[in-house]
């Protein structure tokens, strides 16, 4: 989790915030929504293939369903693919990893009182909860880690307006960014958005409003850095587990886990972005007349 902390307060900082505003409906689709019916793909092709409990199979999903565009947005690059594309690829990756960590929370806060391990792991347990704090408790973990990264992200963004070294502001923007994920977790709400919430906002408003030139290049090229060198570690150590596993036994599950990925992302696209059309349609011929249902000036006298 301390790599996927850093690449995602990297992805929240560089992410072009108009962009984002202008495409927040279908970012939001394929995050939300669409990582969820990915993550049960996944589940169900586990399920299917090697007989994995569901109640197993749905943390593995969680884990295996969101994506890394690393390499994609590097060949989008080369290709010359459209902005938009790439702006709606960089955006769902910025919240499908919170998404996934706040569904992986749900799951165990179900599966650990079913195995008796709640109170050993400090799980809160749903099991003989009111519907109404499970779902104040649902709302807070999905959203409550994105509200408090937006108000740390603006305070920290007006303090550093008395700042002008650039090494103290990077050094900032590093201690916001791991802090915002233990905040998030002793909180009891997502870590991971958190981290997106305040990188969003100091990315943007503090970087244009509280930094100088010189201090915005030199954290660019510092997080740029950072983000290289988390995902190198990463794929470093998943290449240490997987050389302490049987990997040929481990084969089908791989198979099933790569097959479910890629069929939910097929299904989540094909599902949600024609959905995403007929909601704009309809917004479209719904926005006329609201505007002509609304009060019109009086002249003045």
């Amino acid at each position: 989790m301390f790599f996927h902390t850093f690449h995602s307060f990297e992805g929240a900082w560089n992410a072009e915030i108009d962009r984002l505003k202008s495409d927040w409906l279908p970012i939001a689709l394929l995050a939300v929504p669409g990582m969820v019916l990915s993550l049960l793909v996944v589940a169900a092709a586990l399920s299917w293939g090697i007989g994995l409990p569901w109640l197993l199979a749905l943390p593995v999903g969680a884990f295996v369903a969101p994506t890394d565009p690393v390499s994609v947005i590097a060949l989008f690059e080369q290709l010359g693919v459209p902005d938009r594309l790439r702006t709606l690829v960089e955006g769902e990756s910025i919240f499908n990893d919170g998404t996934a960590g706040a569904a992986y929370e749900l799951i165990l806060a179900v599966l650990l009182p079913i195995l008796g391990l709640a109170e050993a792991s400090g799980t809160t347990s749903f099991l003989n909860t009111p519907f109404v704090e499970i779902a104040g408790e649902v709302l807070w973990l999905i959203f409550g880690g994105l509200l408090l990264g937006f108000g740390v992200g603006w305070v920290v963004s007006h303090l550093l307006r008395r700042i002008d070294d650039r090494l103290i502001v990077i050094t900032i923007t590093f201690a916001v960014a791991y802090a915002m994920y233990l905040l998030g977790t002793t909180l009891h709400t997502s870590g991971l958005l958190a981290v997106v919430g305040a990188g969003l906002v100091m990315g943007s408003y503090g970087r244009k409003n509280a930094m100088s030139p010189r201090t915005i290049e030199a954290a660019d090229d510092v997080w740029e850095f950072i983000d290289y060198l988390a995902n190198s570690l990463l794929f470093l150590l998943l290449g240490f587990e997987l050389a302490l596993t049987h990997l040929v036994q481990s084969f089908p599950g791989i198979f099933f886990g790569l097959l479910g990925a890629v069929i939910g992302r097929v299904l989540m696209i094909y599902a949600l972005i024609p959905l995403q059309d007929a909601l704009a349609r309809w917004w479209a011929h719904r926005t006329p007349e609201w505007r002509t249902r609304l009060p019109r000036p009086r002249p003045s006298p």
